[in-house]
């Protein structure tokens, strides 16, 4: 299963299932978060930069779902 990430306001990740908004894919293993996190530019998926800090709250919040278990 695939977690649909949209951008919102100032450059603030958000999931968001019904697919609104400019948006990417990022996978609900935990491992993928933290490639997610590595990668420099997401500028394909997003057309604009996400800074880390952005990802790493939006990364808190998943581990915070506990997604690997449902």
């Amino acid at each position: 299963m695939l977690l649909r990430l949209v951008v919102r306001g100032d450059a603030e990740l958000q999931l968001d299932r019904l697919g609104k908004g400019r948006g990417g894919y990022l996978h609900k293993a935990e491992g993928c978060w933290e490639a997610f996190l590595r990668k420099k530019s997401l500028y394909r998926a997003f057309h604009l930069e996400i800074k880390r800090e952005a990802r790493e709250k939006l990364i808190l919040a998943l581990r915070d779902r506990n997604w690997e278990q449902k």
